[in-house]
């Protein structure tokens, strides 16, 4: 699996580019974590679109995930995730091996730092992170 940064306004180049080289994601198994939140989503229905199975996250609203998975034009399953819990993260992953296979694209976008703080939680003012 390689490993990708890439910025959310470069997703949809990106997939255009893959294309113009011969690649696709057509049939790739991609697993995208806090797929209820807009970044998440967007990259979700993406790769969905383009032909990718996808194993998405999401970690407390299950109605934004419901809404998300909705709009998904191809293969997708939603699934409820703490991706602070070793455990949960291996049931998602042995899920995504049952389902679809091993997975070929990861896309983290679940809102946690290496010291289990969402996001918003983050005490951004002190430098404490």
């Amino acid at each position: 699996m390689a490993i990708i940064t890439i910025r959310l306004e470069t997703i949809s180049p990106f997939c255009k580019s893959l294309r113009s080289m011969g690649h696709s994601l057509q049939g790739s198994v991609a697993v995208v974590t806090g797929a209820e939140s807009v970044i998440g989503k967007e990259i979700a229905l993406l790769f969905s679109a383009e032909g990718a199975k996808v194993i998405c996250t999401y970690f407390e609203d299950k109605q934004a995930a419901e809404r998300a998975q909705a709009e998904m034009t191809g293969e997708c399953y939603f699934l409820k995730t703490d991706i602070s819990k070793e455990s949960q993260v291996e049931s998602l992953f042995d899920r995504c091996l049952h389902y679809y296979g091993p997975p070929n694209v990861l896309v983290n976008s679940a809102g946690l730092n290496s010291s289990n703080h969402l996001v918003q939680d983050m005490p951004w003012r002190s430098g404490t992170c």
